[in-house]
C-alpha cells in the first residue's frame, strides 16, 4: 500500500466518525488483517473472514484496506460492527468491538499447528502483529477514556479543578496510555490529602451514575484483549 493511501486510511479512521474510539481504528484494521492472513494460509477459500475479498490468492494490506474499509467506517459511529460483513456465517445484527476483537482472536487460535506450506513462519510474524495490534487498540480506547471521558466530567463535576493523569503500559506489551493519577490531582489542585477520599467516591459512585457520559465510560472501562495466544 502506498504511503499515502495509507495515511489516507488513517485520517478517515480518526475524522470521519463520532461516537466510537476514531483512534483505534487503524489498530483494529491491522487485528483483522493479521488474523485474516493466518485463516486464509490454514483454509483458503473456507477462511472465516472477510467475506467479500476474493478467495484465489491472498491479498496485501491495501488491497484489504481498500476492499474493507468501507464497512469498518459505516459502524464506527456505533462502536459496533455488522459482523456479517466481516465474518463469513456472522450474525447480520451488529456487535460490540469487544466482542469482534475476541471472536479474531478465537479465529487466530483455530490456525494454530496448521501444516499449510509457509504456516510455521507466518504464524510467528501474524500472531505477533495481531497482539501488537490489539495493545494498539487498547491504548487508544483508553486514551479516549481518560481524554473525552472521566477527565471532562470529573472537571464539570468539581469546578476549577483539573483532572491528572500518568502513563501506563498495556500489561505485556510497549503500548502506553493515559490513566487517573489522583497524587499528581491533588498536587495540581493544591487540595489536601484528606480531599482524595472526596474524589474516589465520586470515581466508584460513576457506576450507578445518570451523568452524561458516565455510562458510556463504565462501558468501555470493561473492554478487555486477550494477548496469549498460546
Amino acid at each position: 500500500m502506498k504511503a499515502s493511501k495509507l495515511l489516507l486510511f488513517i485520517l478517515l479512521s480518526l475524522f470521519n466518525h463520532g461516537q466510537a474510539s476514531k483512534l483505534a481504528a487503524p489498530s483494529e484494521m491491522l487485528a483483522i488483517y493479521n488474523a485474516y492472513v493466518l485463516g486464509f494460509l490454514k483454509n483458503g477459500a473456507t477462511r472465516t473472514l472477510p467475506p467479500g475479498l476474493g478467495n484465489m490468492a491472498l491479498v496485501d494490506f491495501g488491497t484489504f484496506v481498500k476492499d474493507t474499509l468501507g464497512e469498518i467506517n459505516k459502524y464506527l459511529d456505533t462502536d459496533k460492527y455488522v459482523t456479517k460483513l466481516l465474518l463469513r456465517g456472522g450474525e447480520t445484527l451488529p456487535k460490540a468491538h469487544k466482542v469482534m476483537l475476541q471472536q479474531l482472536r478465537d479465529i487466530v487460535i483455530s490456525t494454530r499447528g496448521s501444516n499449510a506450506p509457509g504456516f510455521s513462519d507466518a504464524w510467528n510474524i501474524h500472531v505477533a502483529g495481531c497482539k501488537r495490534a490489539l495493545a494498539g487498540t487498547q491504548g487508544a480506547r483508553l486514551n479516549e477514556m481518560f481524554s473525552v471521558g472521566l477527565k471532562p466530567m470529573f472537571e464539570d463535576e468539581f469546578s476549577g479543578k483539573t483532572l491528572q493523569s500518568s502513563s501506563f503500559p498495556v500489561l505485556d506489551t510497549d503500548v502506553s496510555y493515559d490513566r487517573e493519577n489522583w497524587g499528581l490531582t491533588l498536587t495540581a489542585n493544591g487540595d489536601p490529602a484528606s480531599t482524595i477520599k472526596k474524589y474516589k467516591t465520586w470515581y466508584v459512585g460513576l457506576r450507578n451514575s445518570n451523568v452524561a457520559g458516565a455510562k458510556s465510560y463504565i462501558n468501555h472501562q470493561k473492554i478487555s484483549y486477550l494477548h496469549n495466544y498460546s
